[in-house]
């Protein structure tokens, strides 16, 4: 199941009369609430299933973890012309977080992505 904006997943979660919670434990997935001024990410699992968890069986990760999570969905930092990926994502320079904002941390081998919401 894949979801194109926020909106829709607020117009479905209405309609079908469900909490965040309850929306999330349907579609099995890990909230996760980042504080970046105070260094601070606190996760919701919303699945028993250890592989669709962003951090495994950790429930208290460090802010270095989750820094660790948003480089693992990214290309390498090390890339080959990595200046011309960055150019077509119209981004200025490396950085983990703007690039999972522009491709959702998809991944050519998996079918997890990340929704970030500020």
């Amino acid at each position: 199941m894949r979801f194109q904006t926020v909106i829709e997943v607020k117009r479905i979660r209405n309609k079908l009369r469900l909490t965040q919670a309850e929306f999330a434990g349907l579609v099995n997935g890990t909230v996760i609430d980042v504080d970046e001024r105070n260094r601070r990410a606190k996760i919701c699992n919303y699945t028993h299933n250890l592989i669709d968890r962003a951090f495994g069986r950790q429930e208290h990760p460090a802010f270095e973890k989750y820094e660790a999570f948003l480089e693992s969905r990214c290309f390498p930092g090390s890339r080959d012309k990595m200046k011309l990926v960055l150019r077509g994502l119209d981004l200025p320079f490396y950085d983990p977080f703007l690039i999972i904002e522009k491709t959702q941390g998809r991944m050519a081998e998996d079918d997890q992505w990340i929704r970030i919401e500020r």
